[in-house]
């Protein structure tokens, strides 16, 4: 149903994460411009019948554990998943090659409506924040891809 097309898109036409990326790392240009430099961070993360696990981690097959904790007990910028591998990018093409990356370490199935579905959630997220430290919360874009939703006996 094109959920990954939509997210990552060709280079021809790129997708939602692509895009929101570019504009992401044009506002940190600005920023910098006017004299307050900021930092970008990624991490990558696969929900795979319910059990996560780091897509950039040296050792993907390594399960993770979320933290339920509401949001007004878990302090600034805590880590909802502990150990998760956080990468600095100074790129729209650093997330791209770290995309890449993880992609190779998703889970997929091939069968007959399509040759790469995804049988597991992706999600990409994107932490911006001072280099000085100065915002008790950094914002975080979390940009999701679905696992594939064809049905099993049409697609057998």
């Amino acid at each position: 149903s094109g959920k990954t097309f939509t997210m990552q898109g060709p280079k021809a036409n790129p997708g939602v994460a692509p895009r929101a990326l570019r504009l992401l790392f044009d506002q940190a240009k600005r920023s910098e411009e006017a004299g307050t430099e900021k930092r970008i961070e990624v991490s990558f993360l696969e929900v795979y019948n319910e059990t996560v696990r780091d897509l950039l981690s040296p050792s993907p097959s390594k399960l993770l554990d979320i933290c339920t904790l509401g949001p007004h007990h878990l302090g600034p910028n805590a880590d909802r998943v502990p150990g998760l591998t956080k990468k600095h990018v100074a790129s729209v093409g650093d997330v791209e090659s770290l995309i890449a990356l993880g992609s190779r370490n998703r889970a997929t199935t091939a069968h007959s409506m399509n040759e790469h579905s995804s049988r597991s959630h992706a999600v990409l997220s994107v932490r911006y924040f001072d280099v000085e430290g100065g915002e008790t919360h950094a914002p975080v874009l979390h940009l999701v891809d679905l696992a594939g939703s064809e049905r099993i006996a049409k697609s057998e």
